[in-house]
């Protein structure tokens, strides 16, 4: 949902925040006897209302919530003059939205109609609010003019909204403030940068640790309704005060691994997009968090059973502890604040099985049985990883050997390597 800049109402159209309905014209086409004429198009017609009257949210019967407006006000553009229009929305079926709007100019006489279905609407009653999210809004209008009389239609990306309660539009292409004599509405090209949501982190799954650094996975999105044409991302290790580019593969990644050292680094990633109109979004901040390593010495770590401690080629920190004894169990104390967490061990021909019960060992409670074969060698992996875990309370994580193993595995040993969290 492409989010508008607030302002407070004003009594009059405030030019310096302008909230526009963006009418992208991607079809129609428009035909008369005179081949030799171009067809004329509303692009880059505005329509001003300086008069206006809405229906408060309305329960009506069969069709759930009812809203109505009506507008006249000036018309600029490629057919200067004046206009109507009167709509109707009902908040049923998905939302159904009508309108009628005509245009009075010298430059010709314009009749058409507005529909959408499935907007995404919403009004409360008797609160004065309408508002919407994106929605596709398909329109015809006939086009009289000297030359002769043609049909303009296709569809095009609109939002708008109205007043709440706090006297603050919210969101949209457009904007409804009709009890002030404020509406705006302009057919044209995509006048508005794409929606840029935040970037989210996570361990990342089946990755290996670097011989220090831990991998992260990115994700992030962009609406537009023309499309993106590019996204650009930005890490900062100093909590946000400075930024650095990251490389993408593509300009149209969405995701990217990073690898970040634990420690004191305070990480923030934001990510911009860039539409195929060539407008750019504000950049999109992610939380700032940071990365922790627990060797399995860590007094974080408590054991059950006996385990061996030994040095390991190629584990994180250089050894891990082990067993092969089924019940011995290895349970991590997660520090409050923690968002993900994840169980880092080698996964080898020749390693076994166990249970990993999150808060928790009843069966009750979440639980999950982690096979640590794996055909080729696979040292400081991420084995297990929970995410979005409430960062209010701490938790618990046990590791319970269960002394079995896969067919193709020759023992049952299972390691402690590390543990690791991002908080």
């Amino acid at each position: 949902m492409k989010v508008a800049r607030s302002r407070a109402r004003t009594g009059g159209w405030n030019r310096a925040l302008p909230i526009v309905v963006c009418m992208t014209l991607l079809g129609g086409t428009a035909f008369s006897a005179r081949a030799a004429v171009s067809p004329p198009s509303l692009k880059g017609e505005i329509l001003t209302g300086t008069n206006g009257s809405g229906t408060d949210c309305k329960i009506v019967r069969g069709v759930s919530r009812q809203f109505t407006y009506t507008v006249s006000g000036t018309a600029s553009g490629p057919f200067p003059g004046t206009f109507t229009e009167s709509a109707t929305y009902y908040e049923t079926n998905g939302g159904t939205f009508n309108a009628t709007f005509t245009i009075d100019s010298p430059a010709g006489q314009i009749s058409g109609t507005k529909t959408a279905h499935n907007v995404g609407m919403g009004c409360l009653n008797g609160s004065g609010s309408f508002i919407a999210d994106r929605y596709i809004l398909t329109y015809t209008a006939q086009i009289q003019t000297k030359d002769g009389t043609f049909t303009d239609q296709g569809p095009s990306a609109a939002e708008m909204c109205g007043p709440n309660r706090f006297n603050v539009c919210f969101a949209g292409y457009g904007e409804w403030e009709l009890t002030l004599g404020q509406f705006r509405e302009e057919y044209g090209p995509d006048l508005l940068p794409p929606t840029e949501t935040a970037p989210v982190h996570t361990l990342a799954a089946a990755r290996l640790l670097g011989t220090t650094a831990i991998p992260v996975r990115l994700a992030w999105l962009a609406l537009d309704f023309d499309g993106v044409a590019k996204y650009e991302l930005q890490e900062s290790n100093d909590g946000g005060a400075t930024f650095t580019d990251v490389p993408l593969p593509t300009v149209s990644t969405r995701t990217k691994i990073v690898y970040l050292d634990p420690g004191a680094n305070r990480y923030q990633f934001r990510v911009r997009a860039t539409d195929r109109a060539g407008n750019v979004s504000a950049w999109a901040s992610g939380p700032v968090f940071t990365v922790s390593a627990f060797q399995e010495s860590s007094p974080a770590i408590s054991y059950k059973g006996t385990w061996q401690t030994g040095p390991l080629s190629r584990a994180y920190g250089g050894s891990v502890s082990h067993t092969r004894t089924a019940f011995r169990a290895a349970t991590f104390s997660v520090p409050a604040g923690t968002r993900n967490l994840a169980w880092i061990a080698a996964a080898t021909p020749a390693r076994g099985q166990a249970d990993v019960f999150l808060d928790g060992d009843q069966l009750r409670d979440r639980v999950a049985t982690v096979d640590l074969y794996s055909p080729t060698v696979r040292n400081r992996a991420i084995v297990f990883k929970e995410k979005d875990l409430s960062p209010l309370t701490s938790h618990t994580l046990k590791v319970r050997v269960l002394g079995t193993k896969n067919a193709s595995s020759t023992r049952a040993r299972v390691d402690i390597d590390a543990f690791v969290t991002t908080s």
